[in-house]
Parts: structure tokens; C-alpha cells; sequence
């Protein structure tokens, strides 16, 4: 009896020491350093899929096995990230140790670079085996990835497979910034308040037309005040001076000029009264000024 509890306490230690095989992703030397975190940053988000073995089914009885940044494919095959399956045959056309992720606003794409060549495909003559995983964003898609075989190397040197998930749109997907939820919160703010404040004057106090706005005579002085500062800072003359009035040049060709009592002199002597304006210019100018001036007074 003492013999079996011994046997038994050594096959658990055995099962809790035993190492595991693990196939993290890691970079490939190839990126440059100034990439490297930012594809750090898109294999970090693939953690949910770890430990998922996956199978895509190609044409002629090939099929691939994937293990995203998981375990080894085959404890056999040291770093198998993607192990390409024919008949009774394995090959590694994928490393865990060679991967390159990117990601755009709708998708993330990993590539797992091999050193196993080309043999059957001479276009491809002296590249080495790589396989490419597209994700697209589908927010309909959640749980294990469903991979697809796109293309089998032929014209492109590398396989293509893809899948969709919701993953890649949570990840790619932004949001609203803080401004934007600050101006839809105000706008439906301000709107709740004039739909409830125009209610209020016109059933409770019977207000019409104008008079239903509510705070009228605020929102009235904060429109003049508003028209009042642009037309400060907007007038032409502030800047150009009084425009020139003293002669003009009429559509029939014929000059004219303001003689010093209001009337309009033509170019041949004879002398028109402009219609109501039997004020001198001057005076007329004189006048405009003062209403300006008192327009813009507080």
C-alpha cells in the first residue's frame, strides 16, 4: 500500500515538473526596433485565441494545422507554429520565433516566416515557406477562429489563409473622443431644454410665436451682442477707410462727379439733384459715422 501512494505521488510530481511545450510568438530579427513594440502590441491581442488548435482544409488533401501563438503544433517539431499536413507527410511552414504582425482599421494580419525552401514550385525557386492569416473584422463572429485557405503557393510564394472575428473590430475600433461625447451630450441637452421650455410657455403660459422660446429675452441679447461683436470686427471701412464716392464712371461711359451741394454733375457741365438727397455729402457721411458709433456703444 505504501509502495502504490509512493507510486502515485511520483507520476503527479512527474505530471507538475513536466515541461511544457510552448511555441510563443515572438518577433522575427528581421523587424526593425522602431517596429517592434507596435507588433508586440497586435500579437498581445490574439491572447484569447492561445492554446486553440486550429485546421484549415486546402485543396488536393493538404490541410494546415495552426497554433496561434499557443502550444508547438507537434511536440516534435520545435517552434511549429504551422505545420503544413499530406497524406502521412509533415512540414513546418510556419515559425513561432520567425512572426510579423501588422494591423489596419478592419483587420490583423500575421505572417510566420519558415527555413523550410521551396522544392516542387519553381517560381518560387530558393524562398523559403511562409504562411499568411488574415483577420477581418466581423462583429457577428465570436468564439474559435473558422480558417479558410485562400491560396496554396503557386503564383504567390507564401500560403494564404483567413478568418473573421469580432476580436479584430473591438481591437480596431476606436470610439468617440471625449470633445464628441461633449458636444452630443450638450446638443441633446440643450435640445431637451428648448423642446420642454417652448412646452411649458405655450400650455402653462399660453405663450405664442416668439413668446414660446424659452428665456427669450437672454437668448435675444446674446444674438445681438454676438451680431454686434462680428459686425466690430467685420466692417470693411474699419480697415479700408471710406470708400471714394466723388466720381464714378456711369454704364453709358459719361463721367460724373458729387458737386458740394448733393447734386450729381455730368461730365458736361449740367447738373442733376439726386432724389432725395439734398444733404451735402459730408453731412450725409457725418451722419452714418454717428449712427455707427452709437450702434456700437454698450
Amino acid at each position: 500500500m505504501t509502495l502504490v501512494a509512493v507510486q502515485i505521488l511520483l507520476c503527479i510530481s512527474l505530471l507538475i515538473n513536466a515541461p511544457q511545450v510552448k511555441a510563443d510568438c515572438q518577433i522575427d530579427p528581421s523587424v526593425a526596433e522602431q517596429d517592434k513594440p507596435a507588433v508586440s502590441d497586435v500579437i498581445n491581442l490574439l491572447k484569447p485565441f492561445e492554446g486553440q488548435l486550429l485546421k484549415a482544409q486546402g485543396a488536393g488533401g493538404v490541410s494546415y494545422l495552426v497554433s496561434v501563438c499557443g502550444a508547438d503544433v507537434a511536440s516534435d517539431l520545435a517552434q511549429s507554429a504551422v505545420v503544413e499536413v499530406n497524406g502521412t507527410s509533415r512540414m513546418v511552414v510556419g515559425l513561432s520565433n520567425r512572426t510579423i504582425a501588422s494591423q489596419g482599421d478592419d483587420w490583423l494580419q500575421l505572417l510566420w516566416l519558415s527555413n523550410t525552401s521551396y522544392n516542387n514550385t519553381p517560381t518560387c525557386a530558393g524562398s523559403n515557406r511562409s504562411v499568411r492569416l488574415l483577420i477581418a473584422c466581423n462583429a457577428d463572429v465570436s468564439g474559435a477562429l473558422e480558417l479558410r485557405v485562400d491560396a496554396a503557393p503557386g503564383a504567390s510564394c507564401f500560403t494564404s489563409l483567413s478568418a473573421s472575428h469580432s476580436l479584430v473590430c473591438s481591437a480596431s475600433h476606436q470610439g468617440l473622443g471625449g470633445f464628441s461625447v461633449f458636444l452630443i451630450i450638450m446638443t441633446v441637452l440643450f435640445l431637451t431644454y428648448l423642446c420642454l421650455g417652448g412646452a411649458y410657455m405655450r400650455f402653462v403660459k399660453g405663450a405664442k410665436g416668439a413668446d414660446q422660446v424659452p428665456h427669450k429675452e437672454f437668448w435675444f441679447r446674446t444674438g445681438n451682442a454676438f451680431a454686434d461683436c462680428c459686425g466690430a470686427l467685420c466692417r470693411c471701412d474699419k480697415y479700408f477707410g471710406d470708400g471714394n464716392f466723388d466720381d464714378y464712371t456711369s454704364v453709358s461711359g459719361a463721367s460724373a462727379a458729387y458737386a458740394g451741394d448733393g447734386a450729381l454733375r455730368a461730365g458736361g457741365g449740367q447738373s442733376y439733384q439726386t432724389a432725395g438727397y439734398s444733404e451735402p455729402r459730408e453731412q450725409l457721411l457725418s451722419n452714418q459715422r454717428s449712427s455707427d458709433s452709437e450702434l456700437l456703444q454698450p
